[in-house]
């Protein structure tokens, strides 16, 4: 992973309410300007299709590369049932990611 990597964590479910909560906090987060910015979810339990809009809003807010980060299987074939793969996103499996600053819980 680069050095110049913003690394967002999210926990919980991504669900019609967990989203509408956390939507004003991801319209305040500062997005990078170099580097990718990753996005940890491997405390996401579950994720319907709020969660899906949720990504695709940051990815289309982001003027780097969008990386999705260790994806239960569950919520990976969720991508692949709506046809949203590696067209929008990278997908990765690092479990040594450390959150930046930027922490959001659902819950």
């Amino acid at each position: 992973m680069s050095d110049d990597a913003k690394i967002l964590t999210i926990e919980g479910d991504l669900d019609y309410q967990a989203v509408s909560k956390m939507d004003k906090v991801m319209d305040q987060i500062r997005l990078p300007q170099s580097g990718p910015l990753v996005i940890d979810l491997r405390n996401v339990l579950y994720m319907n299709s709020s969660g899906l809009a949720l990504l695709l809003r940051l990815r289309q807010r982001a003027k780097t590369p969008v990386i999705l980060a260790n994806l239960s299987e569950r919520i990976r074939s969720l991508f692949q049932i709506y046809r949203i793969e590696e067209d929008f996103f990278t997908f990765i499996e690092d479990r040594t990611l450390k959150p930046s600053p930027v922490y959001v819980e659902s819950r």
